[in-house]
């Protein structure tokens, strides 16, 4: 992995924690507002499906596949 590609990945999984401990932490102060509980489990999937689809990512960056080293289909 290249160290420019590691700072970037490192940035956007940061990003990506921020979003759902910021999330959390509107959770713990919503007062059990319906609306915005609702919200925000919504916006806790979203970050979910991040994570999911960037330890992806990180895994095709590690093993040296990207845009310019893609899996050969069989």
């Amino acid at each position: 992995m290249e160290p420019k590609q590691t700072v970037r990945l490192e940035k956007i999984d940061a990003q990506i924690q921020a979003i759902k401990k910021a999330a959390l932490e509107m959770k713990n102060i919503s007062g059990g507002i319906q609306a915005l509980d609702c919200n925000i489990q919504r916006i806790l999937a979203s970050v979910k499906m991040l994570e999911i689809n960037f330890s992806d990512l990180r895994e095709l960056d590690a093993s040296g596949r990207g845009a310019s080293n893609p899996m050969p289909l069989t």
